[in-house]
């Protein structure tokens, strides 16, 4: 049995307003890409949850992520508007779990390389598998876990630039970073860990991890100390 288009019972409002959620998972799609079936699945599988869709991850914004939220799935067709600030706010700076659900192998697998995993979200979900191997993967996922498909296991999580032969480094590829990337990257370069660039910047750590790593990948760095290296050799004196 596969996940599908059907249709399932709604949650009686009253039961919902009479006693907050302990646990919410939230899915951004359309009822087309999310069915009511398929929330109702997961209801049916996570008693104590409270389950929420959204039509697309700027409706997820505007009502806000409930506190209680475990899991965010986002559907593969936003996968483009996906940056670090839409991921800070959809998992609550990292206290809920990210994940992208995809039909299309070949866009999840473009997701990854373009370094979607695991800079963004934290798993992948496989919609067109066995409803009972999909549920168990959910509840890998709310409980904090990830999940990487082994059909991507052999697929590099990034493309990066090749390093010129010189040794020399590329001042354009600074220009690419954003100005928060650059102030982390500057903080990395002056021997501070994420903790203390978090306290500096008044960020999170989670979203600090995340600025880090777009700027690694825009460096085409291997890790935060050759990128932190190629900062020192590019930047102005």
């Amino acid at each position: 049995m596969s996940v599908g288009p059907g249709t399932g019972a709604q949650q009686d409002p009253a039961k919902t307003a009479a006693m907050p959620a302990a646990e919410t998972i939230v899915f951004v799609g359309s009822a087309l890409r999310f069915s009511d079936r398929t929330l109702g699945l997961v209801r049916a599988d996570a008693l104590q949850a409270e389950i929420l869709r959204f039509a697309d991850p700027a409706e997820a914004e505007r009502a806000g992520i409930p506190e209680s939220t475990s899991l965010v799935v986002v559907d593969e067709v936003f996968d483009a508007l996906l940056d670090a600030r839409r991921v800070v706010a959809l998992s609550r700076d990292g206290s809920a779990t990210l994940a992208l659900a995809y039909r299309d192998p070949g866009r999840a697998a473009r997701f990854l390389r373009d370094g979607g995993y695991p800079g963004l979200v934290r798993s992948l979900l496989p919609m067109n598998i066995n409803v009972d191997c999909w549920l168990a993967i959910l509840r890998l996922m709310r409980l904090g876990g990830t999940y990487l498909p082994a059909e991507f296991h052999s697929i590099p999580e990034a493309d990066a630039p090749a390093p010129r032969p010189d040794g020399a480094v590329d001042t354009a590829a600074l220009e690419r970073l954003t100005r928060r990337e650059l102030e982390v990257l500057a903080l990395v370069a002056d021997g501070l860990q994420n903790k203390q660039i978090a306290a500096a910047l008044g960020l999170s750590q989670h979203t600090v991890k995340l600025h880090l790593h777009h700027a690694v990948t825009k460096l085409g760095a291997r890790n935060r100390t050759e990128a932190a290296a190629r900062y020192r050799l590019a930047a102005p004196r």
